[in-house]
This record gives C-alpha cells, structure tokens and sequence, in this order.
C-alpha cells in the first residue's frame, strides 16, 4: 500500500514488459506506472519539446505525470509531454480516466489491426482520492448506501497498534463525508466500467476476444470507518490488503473461485506462464497459479486470494480448493512513509507513523484462518530484530479482526512457529520463497 520505490535501470530492465516484447508482443503501458514514478522517466512539464525515453520494454508508453491527476493533466506521450487541458477533446476532454481509457482503445485496435498480439497494462487512477468522478457522472447516484458498515465500523480496538487504538469515535460529520467520499469514488468506477466495456467490444468485433486474457485487478484494499479509523489504506487488516482479482480468457472456466492464496507477484509468472513463456530462466519472488486454473481438480475462472473481495464468496457459488501442492501462508509487508504522526489534523485520526511499519502472514488452511503481525519502527530496527508490538487474529471466529489474541497465545507453539516462518519469507526471494 502507497509503496515507493528506488527505481533504475536494472528495475526498468527486468520489468514483465521486457519479457513479453522479446518474445514478440507489442507492449503498452497507459496510465498510472508507478508512486512518484520513478518520474525521472516522464516529461519536462515545462519544456515539452524535450525529449525523455521512456523506460525500455515498452512499445507505447503513454503515463500520468504526476500519477495522482484527473482534470487538466500532463502526461508522458511515447517520450514528449502532453498536455491534456482541453474539454473539447474529442478523445475525453480533460478527463484523464476517460483519456487514458481511449488511448489504449486505440492502442490495441492498432496492434490487432495489424495483426500483433499484445500486452496492455492499463491503469487509470480511480478510484484512488481525490476521487473525482468525470463530469458526466457527477451527479449520478450509484448507491443507496455507499458506505460498508462492517461489524468494526465505527467500533474502538483497545488492543491494537497505538495508531488504531487511539482512534477517537467518527463524529456524524465524518461520517457524511465518508459517505459522500464513498459515492464518488463509485461515480469514478463509472468511467472504469466504460473503459473495459469499450475494450470488450474491440475484442468482440475483432473476433479476438476468446484469444485474449482479460484481468481485472487493484493494488490495495482502503478503510473507511473500520476501527474507528478515518478513510486511508495503511494498515494490516484485510480491509487494507484484499483485492478483487478476476480473470477470463483460454481454457478458464467461468463464474468459480479458488480460494488458494494468490498475490500480486504471482501475476506475472502466472501471465507468462498463460501465454507459454519458458520461466526456468527468469527470477521471480511469485508463482505461476496457472495450474490452479486450469487443472481438472480446481475448474475455475475467477482467481482470488486471502487478500480478495471480502463479499465474493457471497456472490460467487462454486468455492474450490485445488487437490495441487500450493501454500498456505502469505507475506504481509509495509514500510511507513511518514517518520512522526501522519494524519489527524485536529480531528485525531491518525493514518500513519514511523512504528507503523509492519511485517505479517495470512495463514488459510484446513486447520486455520489467521493475521498474524510483526510492528516496528524502520529508523531504529529495520530488520525486525526487536518488533515492538504484536497483534494476532482468529478470522474463523472473528472475521472483522475486531480482537486481538496475541497475548493469550504468545508462548505458544503456534506463535513460535508463525514468527519462524515469518522470518523466512520475509528474507527469502526468488525459488526460496513459497
């Protein structure tokens, strides 16, 4: 969540783009590439005539500058700024969602056109705050009730870290503007739904789209209200790490769950994987899950993990556990990006902290559903030699991580085995980790 990264030329060469470009793809980066981007890689916002190459693996490369924009954007347009400043655009007006929903439109018609397969990772910003809906749907009223009132909502956690349980109650004004928060970010979804509505009917009209694998993803979950905390996506719980993952395409049968635990650096071994790209000879700290997918045992389309949408199994019938060796636990990990108190702003809610730096497991097996979780402060123990807080969680009997059990069970054998795995897969990479 909100990670950073010290990016550089061995990044840029390693990234999946360079591994599907040498084995023939056309590839295409729109939207959101990274947080403060490494945007040593865009535009002069004041010099557009510059020119800047982009990062290498990529065909087309067109990305927000700065990465947090909706109206009257900069982007970085194949090397050369752009400003996209005009409501008369005909390609979205200002709209920077709706913008980069048309590029890659017309990307991929370009490459199907001439008959190129292709990979496009596109990655507009909504609903991320501001959350600014376009124009058009401003005013359109999505829900009802936008807002989750979760068992937690609103609730005190006395036993959690420092930051969630000084938390002071949400006061009715907070409250209605999380509402109205939660509404828009829903109106931003709108354009979403548009942009992969219109990259359907390409494919359709193209008769390519039963060739074509089709993903629909996000990079973290966000609470609003959950433990009393205000809107923001920096803590442990699933609230914050579950993300919807969704996938159709060759071979994948539909309207099913595996409720296997996959991750974000599963996807891309799993996407080359897919396609037939030889992995022996790439590193990658991630898994292929290709054969949970396609393996008569698991019959599944839909891929999710621990950290999926908290309602799928609600929606979604059919939950199947593959007969496969795969793991059962999964690394949890984030460093604060903040040294003192972020956040409250008089009103007391907190959102982050230097000792909100966490290292953690999500364990799902026959056996348990358990968080388990490591706290400390990176400036004086960055290797979480001295962890200085602890927090545990039963989700079988307590889904909302209302309780935290790690004092009835801290010389246990149990914690002493999560805290040696733990510290395996947190110093693992590549074949070492599970």
């Amino acid at each position: 969540t909100c990670m950073r990264l010290n990016v550089d030329d061995l990044f840029y060469e390693n990234t999946i783009s360079n591994v599907f470009q040498k084995a023939g793809y056309e590839t295409m980066m729109i939207g959101k590439y990274l947080n403060g981007n490494g945007h040593s890689k865009c535009p002069d916002s004041n010099n557009i005539s510059i020119y800047t190459a982009p990062p290498v693996g990529w065909d087309k490369y067109f990305v927000m500058c700065p990465d947090t924009c909706y109206n009257d954007c900069f982007f970085g347009d194949n090397g050369y700024g752009h400003w996209f400043n005009n409501t008369e655009y005909s390609r979205g007006g200002n709209y920077a969602p709706s913008i980069i929903g048309n590029m890659s439109f017309q990307y991929i018609n370009d490459a199907i056109t001439r008959n190129k397969p292709f990979f496009a990772y596109i990655a507009p910003h909504s609903p991320h705050p501001p959350s600014t809906p376009a124009p058009w749907y401003k005013y359109t009223r999505v829900s009802d009730d936008p807002l989750v009132h979760s068992p937690s909502f609103n609730i005190s956690a006395p036993d959690h870290h420092w930051i969630v349980a000084v938390q002071p109650k949400i006061t009715i004004r907070e409250e209605l503007n999380m509402v109205d928060e939660a509404q828009n970010r829903l109106r931003t979804l709108l354009t979403i739904d548009d942009i992969v509505k219109d990259i359907s009917l390409l494919l359709e009209s193209k008769d390519v789209i039963d060739n074509t694998y089709f993903i629909f993803t996000s990079d973290h979950g966000y609470h609003m209200g959950q433990h009393q905390l205000g809107s923001c996506k920096r803590q442990p719980y699933d609230t914050d790490i579950r993300i919807p993952f969704l996938i159709r395409g060759p071979n994948i049968r539909g309207n099913q769950i595996i409720s296997s635990l996959v991750g974000i650096p599963d996807i891309a071994p799993t996407l080359l994987d897919l396609v037939g790209i030889n992995l022996s000879n790439l590193t990658m700290d991630g898994k292929s899950f290709k054969p949970l997918m396609l393996s008569s045992n698991s019959q599944s389309k839909t891929i999710t993990n621990s950290l999926s949408l908290t309602n799928q199994q609600d929606v979604l019938s059919d939950v199947i556990t593959s007969t496969l060796t795969w793991r059962d636990s999964y690394l949890i990990e984030y460093i604060a990006t903040e040294e003192d108190p972020k956040g409250g702003s008089g009103s007391g809610h907190y959102t982050d902290n230097g000792n909100n730096t966490f290292r953690g497991l999500r364990v799902m097996n026959d056996e348990y559903d358990l968080a388990y979780f490591e706290f400390t402060d990176p400036y004086d123990d960055w290797n979480f030699n001295n962890p200085n807080f602890y927090e545990l969680f039963n989700l079988t009997s307590d889904p909302d991580q209302m309780q935290n059990i790690y004092n009835e069970f801290q010389s246990t054998e149990l914690v002493m085995e999560l805290s040696k795995k733990l510290q395996k897969e947190y110093i693992c990479s590549g074949a070492s980790c599970s």
